[in-house]
């Protein structure tokens, strides 16, 4: 079997890719967060977020959106937020094991 090439573009149609990847390059990029709750001081946002790859927890500053969100746990697993416990002071979450072949 006859192995395929890919086209080349080339003059306006290798510019225009190049226009196209830039401007899709922050949402192909991107990562997502989910499950936010804030603590019961409503200080903090708990959050589990996939910009380092895995679904990870983080928690972030509420009073400051555009802060960095801070990685509490290392862990090679997936991540859910069970809540936070009545106390203010910990919270419960879930790590998803993987599969072993």
């Amino acid at each position: 079997m006859e192995k395929a090439t890919p086209d080349v573009p080339s003059g306006a149609d290798a510019a225009r890719t190049a226009e196209l990847a830039r401007k899709v390059a922050p949402l192909v990029d991107a990562f997502t967060n989910s499950e936010a709750i804030l603590t019961r001081d409503g200080k903090r946002v708990l959050l589990i977020s996939n910009r380092d790859g895995l679904p990870q927890l983080y928690v972030a500053d509420a009073a400051r959106p555009d802060s960095p969100a801070k990685r509490l746990v290392e862990s090679s697993e997936r991540m859910t937020i069970a809540g936070t416990l009545p106390d203010g002071h910990r919270m419960g979450y879930t790590a998803q094991p993987r599969k072993l072949s």
